[in-house]
């Protein structure tokens, strides 16, 4: 999941990068974003190239978001369509609950989020006493996340669709910035996918060898003991990174799918793994050997998981039908 996660991301970074340099090499820069990342990843410069790039999807997220409040959205229709689980007839090239899959599996969760742990020790929220923080960084991800999709359903829906324009590729998105903003909210447009594909490009080649390290050295207990609980002192670990990081340059050949298109697929393979995170978090989160009393779950957060895991099983199963239909 991490080389296909990548393989999208890079796949789009590189597209970005062509569009602004105005160049038909997408492969070639999709190459370049490979070796930036790879120079980058775990030296001093890449926090404050990070932080230039969170300024960017920023600009990128406001616009979106000023353009859905332009647009004038049917807010009833929002709330019935958001609310009631309603899935629209299929229209275009990619079906109806295929895309809805997709939204579910990259906002919802993934295998990503078992890679979220690692970051939170580097940051030292390792305790109990950290769970209200690690929450708050939870909500806030999850707040922002949902923002930016309803931001960007409703453009498609105000805005791409009235003028005739579906998405087949990324460039078709952005024409919506560029109709009401100009030449400017094609660049904003540009930019910010870039800094945002860059970014996760970055955390993702980061985290996952992380996650990878550790299972591989579950499997073989002999290499913890002997490099230690630095992931990056297992020689395995520089070979995982760069599985993650250079393989996925296969999907950007010629031939191979679409940006569009494989980001859906990705997005919706993701809804796999949500059952197996919903399982494992409501027996961990209700274990004494893990957990004190006041930390364990209560009730309504049990509720919660058997609910969200409910949800997952009945989206996987509807996706294998319609695939298999």
């Amino acid at each position: 999941m991490g080389h296909l996660m990548n393989a999208y991301m890079i796949k789009g970074a590189g597209e970005s990068l062509a569009m602004l340099l105005k160049i038909d090499h997408p492969l070639l820069c999709s190459v370049a974003v490979v070796i930036a990342v790879w120079l980058l990843v775990g030296r001093n410069i890449y926090s404050m190239i990070e932080g230039v790039m969170k300024v960017l999807l920023a600009i990128m997220t406001l616009a979106f978001i000023a353009l859905a409040v332009m647009s004038g959205p049917d807010v009833v229709g929002i709330v019935k369509g958001t609310i009631g689980f309603s899935i629209p007839p299929d229209e275009g090239v990619h079906g109806a609950l295929l895309v809805a899959v997709s939204v579910i599996g990259a906002v919802a969760g993934s295998i990503a989020n078992f890679v979220h742990p690692y970051v939170m020790r580097q940051k030292g929220w390792v305790g109990p006493e950290h769970k209200r923080i690690q929450r708050n960084d939870l909500l806030f991800a999850v707040f922002v996340g949902i923002v930016i999709n309803l931001a960007i359903w409703i453009v498609g829906a105000e805005i791409l669709r009235p003028n005739g324009i579906e998405v087949k590729t990324l460039s078709d998105l952005g024409k919506a910035l560029e109709l009401f903003f100009g030449p400017i909210g094609w660049y904003v447009f540009f930019i910010g996918v870039f800094a945002t594909l860059f970014a996760s490009i970055s955390g993702k080649t980061t985290a996952f060898p992380m996650l990878i390290t550790d299972a591989f050295q579950h499997v073989r207990p002999k290499r913890r003991d002997k490099y230690g609980k630095e992931f990056h002192h297992d020689p395995m670990h520089k070979w995982f990174m760069l599985f993650i990081l250079v393989t996925p340059l296969i999907w950007s050949m010629p031939g191979m799918p679409d940006f569009v298109t494989l980001t859906i697929g990705v997005s919706a393979l993701n809804i796999i793994g949500l059952p197996v995170i919903s399982l494992g978090l409501l027996i961990m989160s209700n274990q004494k050997s893990l957990l004190d009393k006041k930390y364990r779950n209560n009730l309504f957060e049990n509720i919660a998981l058997l609910f969200a895991t409910g949800l997952a099983l009945w989206v996987a199963f509807q996706l294998g039908v319609d695939l298999f239909s």
